[in-house]
């Protein structure tokens, strides 16, 4: 059996511009040498507008500009400016549960064949007013991944999420 320690830490900040469109920042930190990479650092800033807004289904899409510094374990490390596009869906099943589906997009501007595909599917079931369960399945695609490592790589996880809410 193989097991994986991977770390992957994403924040974003949105601005809203009006009732549908915003202007946001990302970065995200990423590490798992099983799959090449011994860090990835990537900024990205551009624009999200909310094509669906209902209470039960969701839908925004973003693109955006930014840079992508990648250490790999084998091979050259890529650092280059990107480019990014994205689609985030959510499906609030009932006011206890929600399905959600986030696909991105990553292009680099020093090879136009070294992209990347990042699929994230989740089911989430509020436990009480402040946990849940959530069960996650990921799918990552490099094009060009480091030499000796595969272009496919996925991830199941199960975690138990606390929210907390403003009074």
């Amino acid at each position: 059996m193989t097991s994986a320690d991977s770390l992957l830490y994403a924040m974003r900040a949105e601005r809203m511009l009006n009732a549908r469109t915003s202007a946001f920042g990302e970065y995200r930190y990423f590490q798992d040498e099983l799959a090449g990479v011994t860090h990835r650092n990537d900024v990205t800033g551009g624009l999200a507008y909310k094509v669906a807004t209902g209470p039960t289904h969701t839908l925004t899409v973003d693109g955006g500009i930014g840079y992508l510094n990648e250490q790999r374990v084998a091979g050259d490390d890529v650092s280059t400016g990107t480019y990014s596009a994205g689609a985030a869906y959510k499906w609030q099943v009932s006011k206890n549960s929600d399905v959600t589906d986030e696909f991105r997009f990553l292009g680099t501007f020093h090879d136009a064949s070294d992209w990347r595909v990042g699929n994230i599917v989740s089911v989430t079931a509020k436990i009480t007013e402040i946990f849940a369960l959530k069960f996650s399945n990921i799918v990552r695609y490099s094009n060009l991944p480091p030499i000796g490592f595969k272009t496919t790589d996925t991830t199941t996880s199960i975690a138990l999420v606390a929210s907390f809410k403003k009074q």
